[in-house]
């Protein structure tokens, strides 16, 4: 990963990168997400400024957890708050990502969409940029602060699981089964204050054919809105699909 720093008399600013691949254009060795032949960069970044309204009220840092999803060509399509300590906070995040610039991964030649977990420290002295593998996207749910505003939630803080309102089988032909192409995909996703899927990524396969059939379809589910203590929340799911020559199980 790439790093750098940037004098600044404002702000903080931290970023851990955590990479998952979204549509990877390769096979896999079994269970296992292959090296990657050349890292996601960061090439222009717009610097977060410290909000204002934070300093007259006499507060002193704070943080901001997202996770953004850079397509093939480099551009930002998608972007997910997943905490805040202040919601001032991830505005000012927000404002900034929407001007930065990205060069994809590449595995094999080609370039890959990339889904990356990212994260802010805000403090009133200079302004560090560094980028880091943080290693498993489960880590978001640790890194969250309990005293932050707003957070993901696990399944096992939520009021109920949520109940599933359409939920979409993957592509699975017969001829995959016939020709030995069986095994398991993970695939890792959010699912926002409304039911809607977010950010859904592969995170490990036997077969790649596998894990892109399971992405599509997890990106097509919808639920009912996840709560905690009766509200709705923001919810860190992972499942398991087990691809066998008579179905597909969903664990």
């Amino acid at each position: 990963m790439q790093g750098g720093r940037v004098s600044s008399m404002r702000s903080s600013l931290f970023l851990f990168s955590s990479l998952v691949f979204l549509f990877p254009a390769f096979a896999a060795e079994p269970s296992v997400v292959p090296e990657r032949e050349r890292y996601f960069k960061i090439i222009r970044t717009e610097e977060p400024q410290y909000p204002l309204s934070l300093q007259i009220q006499g507060v002193k840092d704070g943080s901001v957890r997202a996770i953004l999803h850079v397509d093939a060509q480099g551009k930002l399509v998608d972007y997910l708050i997943v905490a805040y300590s202040r919601k001032a906070f991830a505005d000012e995040a927000v404002r900034a990502l929407q001007h930065w610039e990205f060069e994809p991964e590449r595995v094999h030649g080609k370039p890959i969409d990339t889904v990356i977990d990212v994260g802010f420290e805000f403090e009133l002295s200079g302004l560090i940029v560094v980028q880091g593998s943080a290693g498993d996207a489960a880590l978001v749910d640790a890194k969250v602060n309990g005293g932050d505003e707003y957070a993901v939630c696990s399944l096992k803080h939520l009021d109920c699981i949520p109940t599933p309102l359409s939920v979409v089988s993957p592509v699975y032909p017969k001829e995959w089964a016939d020709r030995g192409i069986t095994g398991r995909a993970v695939v890792d996703f959010y699912i926002d204050e409304t039911g809607r899927v977010r950010m859904a990524a592969a995170l490990s396969w036997t077969h790649e054919i596998l894990s892109v059939a399971a992405v599509e379809a997890v990106k097509n589910w919808r639920f009912s809105p996840p709560t905690r203590q009766a509200r709705p929340v923001l919810v860190h799911v992972r499942q398991t699909f087990e691809f066998r020559k008579e179905r597909v199980i969903v664990n």
